[in-house]
């Protein structure tokens, strides 16, 4: 026992970070009706991640909730807070409403949002290739041809006899054919197809020859997620793709018509390096394009707005080197999203580039020239007849008692991009060269401040920025207190945190004896009164083994400790 005992003091543990064990939950609940009012019962609700576009589960895990509606048409579940695009089916006994997607739903509270499922739009047909046999497990999307986006589908597969019957939202539509890459055709993207009733629309694939090309990063590692855009030598067309990202040792294969093509490769979001291409590549029989490393690069981030400064979705982006006319290092950079932004990773240097609105707003295309790179950068971008109007603004950060406050963060955030930064001086002064226009403005005060953050939505600068931005006062958490239950740990733990008033930011961290963090069990506003949270030794990768531990609890203006044994 002694030996135990002496063992969990002086042993220095090494391990590093791990992930919250105290999941929050919010209320996410509403109507689903068709368009004439009627309940829609059983209808479907999928999750998507707003950031990456891959499905999730948001609930806790082990959490019995169901994401259909019930017998009147309502839906209530309890999920994980973030923001996700979210997609509402109608089911199968429905065949005349179409699915929607909501994008970038941001559910950090209760939310009560009601749906309406349209009317659909039906397209029918059959796929089958060169030879006349029909082609299943075909993937068609449909992409708002207005937008840009990609619409709302379900059941968009041809089945073995090579039939494909779908239903979206009536509007005009491109729509892409995708076989997979294991077969011998290639996708096939017909243009502006308008859908408003019913329309059967048959086509033949063509032959399709495999591209593959290894990706590889600057360190000479496999790059998984790569994705590949494959432009058309003769017209300057996007192909459509399918199957067009790399694997987990960065091998990549994708099928393309006979002809002349530039290949593009793009790394996944995240990733420090910059696309690679291949330009004139020859297709008249399988390719193999061999090895590519990408270099690294700087992130260039910005925000498209139209002519009103509203933020412009759908705007098709298009970079070349000065001076050169070569779309490289980066492939056009697509279109912006629903929130008008784009985003690429570039090689220091200068760049020309292109915006090109969708053609139903009737804008002139967009040319910034000469555009210099030289660090990360974010640029603000607008169809306005003289373009965005630069403003210097100054003002002022005080605190409840009038004293200036010096060294807060002021941003200019557009979408939760922050499009400008300021630092207060000695006399809490902040100013700025600035584009005008609608900014969420944020002032976060200088570090061990007890002073609590300030957040104004909506601030039309410089007409509506004020000219003394006022930080509130923390609460005093003297009285606050911090324990574990028990104390030795064996297996559980319960971290008890008390404190007279609620509502702020609390960080709970535990850490080893060597300082380094080992978990990570809070990072959110707590509520007045006891707060709980569970640690288990046993469970996460690495384990909590025997040894001294540090509790910390972080507040504004305030920091609690604890020491943890666990056996």
């Amino acid at each position: 026992m002694f030996g135990r005992i002496g063992f969990v003091v002086a042993v220095a543990l090494l391990f590093s970070g791990f992930e919250s064990v105290a999941l929050a939950q919010v209320l996410f609940q509403g109507f689903v009706r068709d368009g004439s009012g009627q309940e829609v019962v059983g209808a479907d609700l999928d999750f998507f991640d707003a950031e990456s576009g891959v499905k999730v589960d948001p609930f806790v895990p082990g959490s019995s909730e169901n994401d259909n509606t019930d017998a009147f048409g309502v839906y209530s579940m309890e999920v994980i807070p973030g923001v996700y695009h979210v997609r509402y089916e109608p089911p199968v006994d429905r065949v005349d409403l179409a699915p929607v997607l909501l994008r970038d739903v941001r559910i950090t509270e209760t939310v009560l949002l009601d749906v309406v499922l349209p009317r659909g739009a039906r397209l029918t047909g059959t796929v089958r290739d060169e030879a006349g046999a029909p082609v299943p497990g075909v993937d068609l999307d449909f992409i708002d041809a207005s937008t840009g986006v990609k619409a709302a589908t379900v059941g968009d597969d041809t089945n073995n006899q090579g039939r494909f019957d779908v239903r979206v939202v009536p509007g005009t539509y491109h729509v892409e054919w995708k076989p997979s890459a294991l077969l011998p055709v290639a996708p096939v993207r017909v243009e502006s197809l308008t859908l408003s009733d019913s329309l059967d629309y048959s086509l033949t694939l063509p032959r399709g020859y495999l591209i593959e090309v290894d990706v590889f990063d600057f360190l000479g590692r496999g790059v998984p997620g790569a994705d590949a855009d494959v432009i058309d030598a003769a017209t300057g067309r996007q192909l459509p793709l399918a199957d067009d990202e790399s694997d987990f040792g960065g091998a990549l294969a994708f099928r393309v018509p006979a002809g002349s093509v530039h290949v593009f490769i793009e790394p996944p979001r995240g990733y420090p390096i910059v696309s690679g291409v291949f330009h004139d590549v020859a297709v008249a029989d399988d390719v193999d394009l061999g090895r590519i490393d990408l270099i690294e690069g700087h992130l260039w981030e910005g925000i498209v707005r139209d002519g009103k400064g509203d933020f412009l979705a759908g705007a098709d982006i298009d970079l070349r080197v000065t001076g050169t006319g070569q779309p490289y290092p980066a492939s056009p950079v697509g279109v912006t999203d629903t929130g008008g932004r784009f985003e690429v990773r570039l090689v220091p240097g200068t760049y020309d580039m292109s915006i090109a609105a969708p053609e139903s707003l009737g804008l002139d295309t967009l040319h910034i020239l000469a555009f210099s790179i030289e660090t990360d950068t974010v640029s603000l971008f607008s169809f306005e007849p003289e373009g965005p109007e630069e403003v210097a603004i100054q003002a002022f950060v005080r605190d409840e008692s009038g004293m200036p406050v010096s060294g807060a963060t002021v941003r200019g955030v557009l979408e939760d991009l922050v499009i400008w930064t300021a630092i207060t001086n000695s006399e809490g002064m902040f100013e700025a060269l600035v584009t005008a226009g609608r900014y969420t403005i944020e002032v976060e005060p200088p570090p061990d401040s007890k002073l609590r953050p300030l957040s104004l939505d909506d601030v039309l600068v410089p007409d509506s920025l004020p000219g003394t931005l006022v930080l509130p006062n923390a609460p005093s958490f003297e009285s606050a207190s911090l324990r574990c239950l028990p104390n030795p740990i064996v297996d559980v733990g319960t971290v008890q945190f008390d404190a007279p008033a609620g509502g702020e930011r609390l960080t709970l961290d535990l850490y080893d004896i060597a300082g380094r963090r080992v978990r990570r069990l809070h990072d959110e506003r707590f509520q007045a009164g006891t707060n709980r949270f569970e640690v288990e030794t046993g469970a996460g990768d690495p384990v909590l083994s025997p040894g001294l531990y540090f509790l910390r609890a972080t507040l504004p203006g305030e920091t609690l400790t604890f020491k943890v044994v666990v056996f």
